[in-house]
């Protein structure tokens, strides 16, 4: 597994947490569960929210589109 970059291991974290709230559809994903997201940012306080809420939704939609 590639080492993460610094500036990604908050938001890594968060999608751990928050990966089995997808919003399934008959094919599969079509959408993450965006309250979920918040919560989890905010019980680990994670600081810069809006930049770690973009990274969060870039995975989910990468992870979407693997399924």
């Amino acid at each position: 597994m590639p080492q993460l970059m610094e500036e990604n291991v908050e938001a890594v974290r968060i999608y751990l947490i928050v990966k089995n709230q997808f919003i399934m559809g008959l094919d599969g994903p079509i959408d993450i569960n965006q309250l979920p997201i918040h919560a989890a940012m905010r019980l680990y306080k994670i600081k810069n929210r809006q930049n770690c809420f973009e990274k969060v939704l870039l995975l989910a939609d990468h992870f979407m589109e693997k399924y």
